[in-house]
């Protein structure tokens, strides 16, 4: 965009300003200048000489990790810090999820059993259909309170 724009305002202060004919000759020069024969060998070199001490270096780290593997105290370190994270994630999201369906679970069956006659009441309602009920309302305020304590990122 901005190229857009000084292009329109060299055009501006002088019409026969072409930009791409202004750059060119040095998109050139930096173009050979990276490309250079020197320079192409000088990298390559410098990678054939890192390949060689690797392969250099190779008979003595598999004779070091043999010995090691034969004493039975061959070590490997592997860093899962990100996994971990991902694991913390998903085990959140799927605590979250199970209170959902309990959720749900209490208020299906606290609705079933405000319809069922008999067994003890409380103001005139069945005790155990409002207790499920509760539990709904404090497992849906738990749920609400995770989601908003963790900025709804799961």
């Amino acid at each position: 965009m901005t190229a857009i724009v000084r292009n329109a305002m060299g055009r501006e202060l002088d019409p026969d300003f072409d930009m791409a004919g202004e750059a060119m000759p040095l998109l050139e020069q930096a173009l050979r200048a990276r490309h250079a024969p020197s320079v192409l060998l000088q990298r390559g070199w410098r990678g054939v000489s890192e390949a060689l001490s690797l392969v250099a270096g190779l008979p003595q780290d598999l004779s070091r990790l043999l010995r090691a593997a034969r004493r039975g105290r061959l070590e490997i370190h592997i860093d899962v810090t990100h996994l971990k994270r991902v694991g913390n994630q998903l085990d959140s999201a799927a605590d979250r999820r199970v209170i959902g369906i309990v959720v749900a679970a209490l208020i299906v069956g606290s609705s079933i059993v405000m319809t069922v006659p008999g067994g003890p009441t409380l103001p005139g309602l069945p005790f155990f259909g409002l207790l499920g009920f509760v539990g709904a309302v404090i497992g849906s305020l738990w749920l609400l309170l995770s989601i908003w304590r963790s900025g709804g990122k799961e």
